[in-house]
């Protein structure tokens, strides 16, 4: 559900989804609170919201396949 919202009211599919339901966003960076209201907002439960992330070599490895995709 919350990649279809990330897609349908934020329009983007710049984000990836982790086995553990985890979703790794990597556009609205600096928006955090309208991601987090626009997902409340249409019913999402957010159990844990933290600004982190790869570093720049492993994003670009990641968008481009890298040997190192996790």
């Amino acid at each position: 559900m919350g990649a279809t919202l990330l897609e349908e009211k934020l329009g983007t599919a710049d984000f990836e989804v982790l086995p553990d339901g985890t979703i790794k966003l990597y556009s609205y960076l600096d928006r955090v609170h309208y991601v987090s209201k626009t997902l409340t907002d249409n019913g999402l439960v957010i159990e844990h919201l933290a600004q982190n992330g790869d570093s720049l070599e492993s994003y670009f490895s990641k968008l481009v396949g890298g040997a190192n995709n996790e």
